[in-house]
């Protein structure tokens, strides 16, 4: 395209012999759809290569150098990218506003991030796109014994849904699927904010909806994920081939887990995702002006959806007990009974609750 600006381009050529041929090309700003062809030579993969090129990469590189030794089949690249995008194709995700500066040659590279203000959407996992205040680290990615391994020790990211850090080594191996090895910890999460980060490619629409409309509030104060296995197994509860888990505390939480309950508020608990199961533990919680103690909520299983079992202690005024009698499902079988029926004084009950979630059930109390 002889519309778009180049900035000034110095070629030279080396021949020191037939055998060591240097091409060096030298750009202090260029257009990246311009190179996108010269700079795929950084990466190893040939479909992500394709893949690549059909996300339609746009951006600046600038202080860009190349060095190409034809007759070696080797070469070096570097340069620093600014405002690069690209479309969601195929793995690769969504991305506005990244930048680094990169350095690769025929065995290994690196990237180092320094993003402020972008978005990315992973289209394949996520359901919208993800805002990112901040995005800094540096990957790397190397040949190694035949496969070709990216990783990095430590990528910082933030925004005003959550802060993470996170370890990752991924290993692509000629033959075998894809290993993942990887530890994300966060803090500073606002629950509210969750429905962008529930993984819809491995989530059934039953627990999306219940989770969408039950999480209304609290805060994330720490957590941590781990994911380590072959990726086309995750999350590894049929195969066994790997481990995913993800911990977190969570405080000030609201949960509507069914539109006809009353809801648990100021909910202090634990949660924890393990393979293909769901649980709260440790958890304090109210119901109308009594507090929950000793509180537990499991799911067996995400995929299909099992039932949600809660446990607890309940101790608070005795009217409340007549309420969630009178205001729930269980009215039907115990409100004729009740309406007459007023209380005084406190009560301490033990609290065990079978909803089904993925659609409408009995509700059952023991």
């Amino acid at each position: 395209n002889t519309d778009r600006p180049f900035g000034h381009i110095d070629v030279s050529v080396a021949d020191a012999g037939t055998t060591a041929e240097t091409i060096r090309i030298g750009s202090d700003h260029v257009a990246l759809e311009d190179m996108a062809g010269l700079l795929a030579l950084g990466i190893p993969d040939k479909a992500l290569i394709n893949e690549l090129l059909n996300t339609r990469p746009a951006g600046e590189i600038h202080e860009l150098l190349v060095a190409l030794r034809p007759n070696q089949g080797t070469f070096s690249i570097s340069g620093d990218a600014r405002g690069l995008e690209m479309t969601a194709y195929g793995r690769l995700p969504m991305i506005r506003n990244a930048s680094g500066r990169f350095h690769a040659t025929a065995n290994g590279g690196s990237l180092s991030l320094a993003t402020s203000d972008a978005i990315v959407h992973p289209v394949r996992m996520f359901r919208w796109p993800i805002p990112v205040d901040r995005l800094a680290g540096t990957l790397r990615w190397e040949r190694h014994k035949g496969s070709w391994r990216l990783e990095t020790d430590d990528l910082e990211a933030r925004n005003p849904h959550i802060r993470t850090r996170t370890r990752m080594q991924l290993e692509l191996r000629p033959g075998k699927r894809p290993f993942l090895d990887l530890q994300t910890d966060f803090r500073d999460g606002i629950a509210t904010y969750a429905p962008f980060y529930y993984p819809v490619n491995v989530m059934k629409p039953g627990l999306l909806a219940w989770l969408d409309r039950s999480i209304a509030d609290g805060r994330i104060p720490w957590g941590s994920a781990i994911v380590r296995g072959p990726l086309d197994d995750f999350p590894f509860h049929k195969t066994h081939s790997g481990h995913f888990e993800v911990v977190f505390g969570i405080e000030d939480g609201h949960l509507d887990y069914r539109n006809d309950r009353p809801p648990l508020e100021d909910i202090v608990a634990d949660v924890r995702f393990h393979n293909n199961s769901l649980e709260f533990t440790g958890g304090t919680a109210g119901i109308y002006d009594t507090r929950l103690k000793a509180l537990s909520a499991r799911f067996d299983n995400l995929r299909p959806l099992s039932t949600l079992d809660i446990r607890g202690k309940a101790r608070g005024p005795f009217d409340d007990s007549l309420r969630l009698l009178r205001e729930t499902p269980l009215r039907e079988k115990y409100g004729p009974m009740l309406l007459e029926s007023i209380g005084g004084g406190d009560s301490e009950l033990d609290l065990a609750f079978t909803l089904p979630i993925a659609q409408a059930g009995e509700f059952s109390l023991d």
